[in-house]
């Protein structure tokens, strides 16, 4: 496998870039015909800029991909109701990626991620289905807080957000869908010292 990527970084803060990778990923197991599982193959190439703002301290991102992979393993059940696995020829994934982060005043910061998704099998037995469990729209919106050093409670962090799934179909053959959901979670950190922290997570918490 290999990765190639060109960035120019501008005076002004903003960063155009391109990339090319690909990739292997072994399968364990056997096919629905007992065929020993072909790895997981796949390139990708990616468009993107970054920009760092001069007035305060944030990154913002966004990135046009397209990434296309073989032998991808599906689940399978077949008429008797028992479980296996099917391997699609050619899948395709392509979309949108925006990104922002911002360290506000006094402890804040704050992150947003959005990216859309179009999922399509271009080869294989579910040719022109979505991809399952591969939802168009994301969203999240994270809120963190440092405590200052020398308040009483320095070394704590405390973080809440909020996780948007949207709709997508729950098997290969798009036989049914799921609903999207928006999902709560929390966080909270404490460093012990500099090499020793203790962590918190809750993640759906509704």
């Amino acid at each position: 496998t290999g990765r190639l990527g060109l960035a120019y970084v501008m005076a002004n803060g903003v960063t155009p870039y391109v990339s090319y990778a690909t990739s292997f990923d072994p399968q364990a197991g056997q096919d629905i015909d007992g065929n020993a599982l072909r790895p997981t193959e796949g390139k990708q190439w990616e468009l993107g800029v970054k920009f760092r703002p001069t007035a305060f301290d944030g990154l913002m991102t966004a990135a046009l991909y397209d990434l296309r992979q073989t032998n991808v393993r599906s689940a399978y059940t077949d008429a008797n109701g028992v479980g296996n696995y099917r391997q699609e020829g050619e899948v395709r994934s392509r979309g949108l990626e925006l990104e922002a982060s911002a360290d506000l005043t006094q402890g804040w910061n704050l992150r947003g991620q959005y990216s859309w998704n179009d999922t399509e099998v271009l080869d294989g037995d579910n040719e022109g289905n979505q991809l399952a469990n591969a939802p168009e729209h994301n969203a999240s919106l994270w809120l963190n807080y440092d405590f200052a050093p020398g308040h009483r409670l320095a070394g704590l962090q405390l973080g809440g957000g909020l996780r948007y799934i949207g709709e997508r179909y729950g098997d290969a053959a798009n036989s049914y869908d799921l609903d999207d959901v928006t999902l709560v979670d929390l966080q909270a950190s404490y460093a012990i010292t500099e090499d020793i922290g203790l962590s918190v997570n809750v993640s759906n918490l509704f």
